[in-house]
């Protein structure tokens, strides 16, 4: 006897998995959602210190504004999220 319904139900092939799961527009609407925002941080994060260094920001001191915010928008998402 399998030990849940889950385990005993049948499943679909990775490939054909895939290709539901990338027709699907709601699938599509939640990751373009998630990926857009996390682009943006992504791209501002990775040249933070070539942005800064006009501004006599050390490379350090970027890293710590970088980090500090990156801790800083997880906070805020959380207390969003509640």
């Amino acid at each position: 006897m399998p030990p849940s319904v889950a385990a005993a139900s049948q499943r679909l092939s990775y490939r054909s998995s895939i290709c539901r799961l990338l027709s699907n527009f709601r699938f599509l609407m939640i990751a373009l959602a998630y990926a857009v925002p996390t682009g943006v941080i992504g791209g501002w994060s990775g040249v933070l210190d070539m942005v800064l260094t006009p501004a006599n920001v050390s490379q350090v001191d970027a890293g710590w504004i970088g980090f500090w915010s990156i801790v800083g928008g997880c906070v805020f998402g959380v207390a969003m999220a509640r």
